[in-house]
């Protein structure tokens, strides 16, 4: 499943900030959040290409990021791929 979310603006370009990710599992039925830094490009604009396009696209990593632990521990697993796990929202916490 694709991310669907908007990019919020800052006003620090060039810089890493902490933004809070909302996260919904398909698989499971489950909501929440993330939080995390990001480095900014030189608009101001969050650059999220390892959540969009890297490692952390896929849900077998971000199983890992968003539930805290290993989610096999859990009872969970999840195959390479962009299926259950999606990024709905972005904020900025800066």
């Amino acid at each position: 499943m694709k991310d669907t979310y908007k990019l919020p603006q800052t006003n620090k370009p060039s810089t890493k900030i902490k933004i809070r990710l909302f996260w919904k599992d398909s698989l499971n039925n489950k909501e929440g959040t993330y939080d995390t830094e990001v480095p900014t490009d030189e608009m101001g604009t969050p650059d999220m290409f390892m959540w969009n396009d890297g490692d952390y696209s896929c849900d077998c990593n971000r199983s890992i990021f968003f539930y805290g632990l290993d989610p096999t521990e859990e009872g969970l697993y999840y195959e390479c791929g962009e299926k259950y796990l999606n990024i709905y929202k972005v904020a900025v916490l800066d």
